[in-house]
């Protein structure tokens, strides 16, 4: 995968996640379709994990040097990214903490972004040298 492809491929999932979220915010679809949370979790995740891999990119390191530090550093920034965001619609007063399933819910949007990177990890290290 070149530099330009993955530059695209990034750029394309931006723009999903975006009019994915406008959709959602305008058909109120993350009250309405169950699914619609874990498939913005996920693409979040892979979208993560690119700018965490974005950055590592531009250090001036050969790849085999910063392989080791990628997936902990990605995981690091998704857990990071992924309960401030949780802590934000909370403290917002988009969810409430006494709501029937609020903990579930949460635990399921963490683990989603988790998967989403770890996906998006799996692909850099196969298709990128």
């Amino acid at each position: 995968m070149t530099r330009r492809s993955f530059l695209l491929g990034f750029l394309g999932l931006s723009l999903f996640i975006a009019v994915f979220l406008r959709l959602g915010i305008y058909f109120s679809l993350d009250w309405t379709t169950e699914w619609f949370d874990i498939v913005l979790h996920f693409a979040g995740g892979v979208w993560v994990a690119a700018i965490t891999f974005i950055f590592f990119s531009f250090q001036n390191y050969s790849w085999s040097a910063i392989s080791g530090a990628l997936l902990p550093s990605i995981l690091a920034v998704i857990f990071l990214v992924g309960f401030s965001w949780e802590w934000f619609e909370l403290s917002r007063g988009y969810v409430l903490a006494t709501a029937k399933g609020y903990y579930l819910d949460t635990l399921l949007d963490i683990i989603f972004d988790t998967v989403g990177a770890v996906v998006a990890y799996l692909l850099f290290t196969r298709f990128i040298k």
